[in-house]
């Protein structure tokens, strides 16, 4: 039993070659995998962002056919928040009405936006004795009488369109929505944007203190 147990201990001819040769050649053994792993670091330099999410089709795919296709009758869009938060806790005064008019003006001079949903362009829908008015909520000429800036309040408050979409439901806080068709894959139309929006705010914080204008999306 002891011989068995010894023979079992015993290295192989083959184990012990292994350990000669690695033995020997311990610098090779070391550097090499070394190197190896230094090139493969390197190669973290090529690195590119691919937004386009065809890159996950063959080229020859039929799914990749049908996603051009698509593309090319339905136009990709993304979306863009530019969210703004009164300090007083009020959105429905003159001065953040103002903001919200000169944020949605500005928002289509964005590059590749193809439409801008605000409180100012949302469509109020009154009627009179000759029929239905159909008007943008909020205009600078409204903006200057505080009886219609209250009407204004209570009409957004009460519209299920708006809240939650667009309007907080304590009236603090508002958002300008961006839809936004970039060209697929393009980093630098994104960076374009980016630069855009990120002025815009920067512009609308110094112009509107009690604002404060974040971006979201």
């Amino acid at each position: 039993m002891s011989n068995i147990l010894s023979d079992m201990k015993k290295p192989g001819p083959l184990f012990i070659r292994y350990f000669e040769v690695l033995s020997r050649f311990r610098a090779v053994f070391i550097f090499f995998p070394l190197l190896f792993c230094l090139l493969l670091a390197g190669g973290v330099y090529f690195l590119q962002e691919n937004n386009d999410g065809r890159i996950f089709f063959d080229e020859k795919s039929p799914d990749r056919r049908q996603l051009v296709e698509l593309e090319q009758n339905f136009a990709e869009s993304n979306s863009l928040l530019l969210v703004l938060s009164s300090a007083d806790g009020d959105i429905f005064t003159p001065q953040s009405l103002n903001a919200v008019l000169e944020l949605t003006g500005l928002a289509w001079h964005i590059p590749y936006v193809t439409r801008v949903n605000s409180l100012s362009n949302f469509q109020h829908i009154t009627s009179d004795e000759e029929g239905l008015i159909i008007e943008d909520m909020v205009t600078a000429e409204k903006i200057a009488n505080a009886g219609i800036i209250a009407g204004i309040k209570k009409y957004a408050l009460s519209e299920k369109d708006l809240i939650g979409q667009i309007l907080s439901r304590d009236g603090m806080t508002t958002a300008i929505a961006l839809n936004i068709a970039a060209p697929r894959g393009d980093s630098a139309s994104i960076r374009a944007i980016m630069a855009e929006v990120e002025g815009l705010r920067d512009r609308i914080n110094e112009k509107y203190p009690g604002l404060d204008l974040y971006v979201t999306g």
